[in-house]
């Protein structure tokens, strides 16, 4: 049986250049993902990578960490 993952990415929105007052944020991150079978891709600070947010179903989730592929 295949598992439907929905997948959405924040990438080039300028969130670290808010400032609320208090300064630029040293790390903007989501909130809990209430959402199962979802990626989330988010850039880092520093511009350089992107960060994955990934809630999978517990027993998926469990192969998505043994991934050889993901872990190379």
């Amino acid at each position: 049986m295949a598992t439907l993952l929905s997948f959405s990415s924040y990438c080039r929105f300028p969130l670290y250049d808010n400032d609320f007052g208090w300064g630029r944020p040293t790390w903007v991150g989501s909130p809990a993902l209430t959402y199962k079978n979802l990626v989330l891709f988010m850039d880092t600070k520093e511009g350089g990578g992107i960060e994955a947010y990934v809630s999978l179903e517990e027993e998926v989730m469990a192969k998505f960490e043994c991934d050889s592929e993901l872990l190379s």
